[in-house]
């Protein structure tokens, strides 16, 4: 479990890495918000085989994660904000990671992407 700082406090969010690659690290984002990782499953049948090291998580409020009953953290800028303090606590940076999102999870890359400068190799 990784501690995230927020306006009401530090929570924690549940992580899973999958393989070793210092060059190629992929972080999986959810959709929801409230969905899971567990739609990524899939990839276990192709990522290790491309020696491509990645992270399950659940973000905040999600399945594995602490799921803290304050709706002020439902908030786009919260969601970025975990999202790079989890990106720097994984050791994730330009050089070695991209960002993977689906539905909720890839307007959150999107947001991440215009507010944060050179974290990830996504385009």
């Amino acid at each position: 479990m990784v501690p995230i700082d927020t306006p009401s406090g530090t929570f924690r969010v549940w992580t899973k890495r999958v393989g070793t690659n210092p060059d190629l690290k992929v972080l999986l984002l959810h959709g929801g918000p409230g969905a899971t990782d567990e739609l990524y499953e899939c990839f276990d049948a192709w990522f290790p085989a491309a020696g491509i090291e990645y992270y399950y998580y659940d973000q905040l409020g999600s399945f594995r994660s602490d799921q803290p009953d304050d709706p002020s953290l439902w908030a786009l800028a919260r969601f970025v904000d975990e999202v790079d303090q989890l990106r720097q606590a994984l050791r994730l940076d330009s050089s070695n990671f991209v960002l993977l999102g689906q539905s909720w999870g890839g307007s959150l890359r999107s947001s991440t992407r215009c507010t944060t400068s050179n974290t990830s190799r996504a385009s």
